[in-house]
Formats: structure tokens, C-alpha cells, sequence
């Protein structure tokens, strides 16, 4: 009876940096989107590309299999990007395009020894998931692995290594993906929605927050326990940094044109791409909420320009 000697055959590559002599599996780092460190690949550079390593035993001949399942079609690759077409095309993929076949195989090279397979995985979206089955051929049997794509032991959608938010570093004991559970800072009523007396919540699921927003063109995932304000301030340029210190929520800047539009045709969101995503469907005070952006412009006047005023792309409690 043959054994297969090799007790781990498949790693994941996240930063290019694999070494066939030294096998190091970086699937644990896993975080869609995202650099090994926890840093976000720019949205330019999307989708991004990671590398599935495959090692074959000495009575390996013939194909290693290679098929995605369960993979997420979420629209778009954040929660507002795009915002013109989000496409709902696989989130992981073995081709750029992403209208690859869902199976692939790769021929073992012949000859004598163990023999390295090394396939390209593209990643569509910064809460991507999936599963990959990789089927090795030995002897007269196969080797089946599967490998979630991130590793996700408690089923909620979200990588268990948790993500990168600014400077916070996010676990994930099992957080429920539909929960909007931000309790800081704590005030009378939820920002930016006045409809909700509580003190909790951002009109922003666990899992929104996980994904992420592009802001001034850059990737940010941000804190599920920390309120969040969206702040649109061209009329300011980059003054308008200088007040973000001073007010108690997690602000950002965003520009004009990464404001959308969500399902019912409402306007001036943060978060419009959510259709499918877990735990969307929740219940008020979970769920998706439409967060809107706030604008701070100028306001035009027989002087000239009267500078501070507050208007926003929400309805008018703010104004």
C-alpha cells in the first residue's frame, strides 16, 4: 500500500513571496483584499491576485484538479465601489476577467521526484469567499483538500483573522454579520439617523464594516464598534481634516464621487452595494440601513460666501 508522503500539499500565497525550498502556507493570513499585514491592495489594482501552490508525490502522474464553489457574487468590490454597473460576477476566480470556468486542470510534469503546480486565484472583492477543492492523483487513488477562501471556521462570511480598521486591528470571535452593535461614542441617539433613540449602532452592519469603503480613491475597512460619519467637503479641500480630531465618531472625507445610490432609487449613500450581502436581510435595528453622506459647504450669499454651513446629501434633520 502507497502512502502520500506529503501531509500538506496546497499553500496559499498572499504577497508573492513563496520559497519551494522553504513551504511557508499563508492562508491563516488570509484577508480578502488585503496585504498579509492587513493593509488594503489599492481598488486600482483590484482584483487582486494571490497563488495557490500545489506539491505532488513521487506516484503523482496525470492532472491535479482544481474547482471553486460557494463563491460570493456580491455587486461591485466594496459597499460603494463601483457605483456605476457593480458587477455580480464570481468574487474568486482562476482568470482577471472573471468569466472563467469555476473548474480548471494542470498537468504534472513528468519525470521522477516531487513536483510543484502553482495556480494563479484572483480575488474580485473585499469581502470575497469561497471554497477551493484541489484533487491530487496518487497511484490508483486521488487526494481530495479543500480550503476555504479565507479561512472561516464559524460560517459568518467574515475571514476569522478579523481585519485592519485605520489603526485597530478587528477580531472575529463569531461576529453576526447583520449586527450593527457600535456603541462609541456613547449619546443620546445613533448617528447619523435621529429616527433611532439609542445609543447603539451606525446604520452600519458588522459586515459592511468588514468590507469596506473607497474613500478619497484609497480602500478603508472600518471599526464595527466605533460610530461612523461620512463627510463630503470639496468646497473645503483638505481643510476639513483639521475638524476630524474634534468630534467624537470615526469621520471620513469622501469625495462627490463615491456617493450612490441604493435599491429604490435613494440617494446619497455610503453603502448602496449591500443587495445579498449577509445578513442584509436582518431585521431593524440590524440589517442594512442606507447610511448617508453629510456635505459641508459653502453657502453662496450677496457677501460673496458664507463659509461652515452644513447641508447634507440626507434628508433634512442635519441641516
Amino acid at each position: 500500500m502507497s502512502v502520500f508522503v506529503y501531509a500538506h500539499s496546497v499553500y496559499v500565497d498572499i504577497d508573492g513571496t513563496f520559497n519551494k525550498a522553504v513551504p511557508e502556507d499563508q492562508l491563516a493570513d488570509f484577508i480578502p483584499g488585503s496585504l498579509r499585514d492587513g493593509s488594503s491592495v489599492a481598488p486600482i489594482d483590484m482584483p487582486q491576485l494571490i497563488t495557490i501552490h500545489v506539491v505532488t508525490g513521487h506516484g503523482s502522474r496525470g492532472d491535479v484538479a482544481f474547482a471553486l464553489s460557494s463563491v460570493s457574487v456580491y455587486p461591485g468590490m466594496a459597499m460603494n465601489a463601483p457605483l456605476a454597473n457593480p458587477d455580480t460576477l464570481p468574487d474568486i476566480d482562476f482568470t482577471p476577467s472573471g468569466t472563467g470556468s469555476p473548474a480548471i486542470t494542470k498537468p504534472i510534469a513528468k519525470g521522477g521526484g516531487a513536483k510543484w503546480i502553482d495556480l494563479p486565484l484572483y480575488v474580485r472583492d473585499y469581502a470575497a469567499s469561497g471554497t477551493l477543492k484541489v484533487t491530487v492523483p496518487y497511484g490508483k487513488t486521488s487526494f481530495v483538500v479543500s480550503v476555504s477562501l479565507p479561512v472561516d471556521r464559524n460560517g459568518n462570511r467574515i475571514a476569522d483573522r478579523g481585519w485592519r480598521a485605520e489603526t485597530a486591528w478587528i477580531s472575529d470571535p463569531g461576529l453576526a454579520p447583520g449586527h450593527d452593535e457600535d456603541d462609541s461614542p456613547v449619546q443620546l441617539r445613533a448617528l447619523p439617523d435621529p429616527a433611532d433613540p439609542g445609543a447603539t449602532g451606525d446604520n452600519l452592519t458588522n459586515f459592511e464594516e468588514y468590507r469596506g469603503f473607497v474613500l478619497m480613491g484609497e480602500h478603508h475597512r472600518t471599526n464595527p464598534f466605533r460610530k461612523d460619519l461620512f463627510v463630503e467637503a470639496g468646497d473645503f479641500g483638505d481643510d476639513i481634516q483639521y475638524a476630524f480630531p474634534a468630534l467624537p465618531t470615526a469621520t471620513h472625507r469622501v469625495s462627490a464621487s463615491e456617493v450612490g445610490s441604493g435599491m429604490g432609487g435613494i440617494a446619497n449613500l455610503i453603502n448602496p452595494n449591500a443587495l445579498g450581502l449577509p445578513g442584509a436581510g436582518d431585521p431593524f435595528p440590524n440589517g442594512h440601513q442606507n447610511q448617508f453622506v453629510h456635505r459641508v459647504q459653502a453657502i453662496a450669499g450677496s457677501g460673496g460666501g458664507i463659509y461652515g454651513g452644513l447641508t447634507s446629501c440626507a434628508p433634512a434633520y442635519d441641516s
